[in-house]
């Protein structure tokens, strides 16, 4: 796997792994298992699903960086992006797959959070990706709220039939009204 994190990529292995073992490992996944970046010794990484029955897919990312600065990734159904199975599957094959855990919120040291919002096209399967049958649906940037200030982006989708490819209309700023600091 890997973290794309402030323009970098970072691989990430399970702690403990070692190049010589299985390349299988994320199969195994366990609730709040350790991960670490495979070449970064600043970074910490932690798997954690909070479902009694362990459900992987509804797991989440926790990244902290060296600094304290903390990033959720994958912690709300809209932060996750899937992949459905398509609709002449057997009952038993239709549990989603998550693909890609997106960020959901950033914490900094002194707690400041600001939080993302997406959007998902879950009306028309846009891509193909494999010979099975599973379709991956568009994911887009719905909003990012910071304290005093929301940044709203504006979708328009075009219609059936084909693909919902969003195009991006406009993008709204608004801001709360605060006291001066005297």
């Amino acid at each position: 796997m890997v973290l794309r994190l402030n323009g970098t990529s970072i691989r990430v292995v399970p702690d403990g792994w070692t190049p010589n073992k299985s390349t299988q490992y994320f199969q195994s996944t366990a609730c709040a298992q350790a991960w670490r970046a495979e070449d970064r010794k600043d970074i910490r990484i932690k798997w954690n699903c909070t479902f009694p029955d362990g459900m992987a897919e509804k797991g989440y990312w926790v990244v902290t960086t060296g600094h304290g600065t903390k990033y959720l990734f994958g912690s709300t159904d809209d932060s996750r992006q899937t992949i459905y199975p398509a609709p002449w599957l057997e009952a038993g094959d239709a549990s989603p797959n998550t693909i890609r855990w997106r960020l959901k919120q950033s914490i900094t040291t002194l707690g400041v959070a600001i939080n993302y919002t997406y959007t998902t096209d879950t009306f028309t399967p846009s891509v193909k990706i494999d010979a099975i049958g599973k379709y991956e649906y568009q994911t887009y940037i719905d909003s990012i709220v910071y304290p005093g200030s929301k940044i709203k982006f504006n979708w328009t989708f075009a219609a059936p039939p084909g693909p919902k490819n969003g195009k991006l209309d406009n993008i709204d700023l608004s801001r709360e009204k605060t006291n001066p600091v005297i």
